[in-house]
């Protein structure tokens, strides 16, 4: 099974180059349907043409992705990918990370926090269930003690 396999990607890879070997550019589409009727006996789907594609892309120098879904052979040498000259890029400006709040923020965190926990509050609806209830009031009486203690604090 997977020597069959290699002589489909190999037969694919053959009609790709023989199609972008004058130099001109080939939509990934186009060059998809190309191959299709180049191998009529294969059943060559899109997903396994892709991986053909992207493998041969890495393998074969001369072949590039000029822009999305965009084949295209270079006719002249093209630079190897590792021998690509690395454009010297401007040092990028970052702010400082600032590591401590002030007081006012802190105070500010503190208020924004207690105002949605008061928000928070729920007014018991007496039609629901006793345990419905229980626990409403439960989480009322906590919020209010976390108020509490916020108000301290604040």
């Amino acid at each position: 099974m997977m020597n069959m396999e290699c002589s489909i990607a190999d037969r694919v890879r053959a009609s790709a180059l023989e199609a972008v070997s004058n130099g001109a550019e080939w939509p990934v589409g186009e060059l998809f349907d190309f191959c299709q009727k180049r191998n009529p006996e294969e059943k060559l789907n899109r997903n396994t043409f892709y991986s053909i594609m992207s493998r041969m892309e890495r393998n074969t120098p001369r072949l590039v992705k000029k822009k999305k879904g965009v084949y295209q052979y270079l006719l002249s040498e093209a630079p190897s990918r590792e021998e690509a000259p690395l454009q010297p890029t401007a040092p990028e400006q970052k702010p400082a990370l600032r590591t401590e709040l002030t007081e006012e923020e802190v105070i500010g965190v503190w208020r924004a926090a207690a105002q949605r926990v008061a928000q928070g509050l729920k007014q018991p609806d007496y039609e629901m269930s006793t345990d419905e209830f229980a626990r409403y009031k439960r989480i009322n009486e906590t919020n209010k003690r976390v108020l509490a203690l916020l108000a301290d604090y604040l």
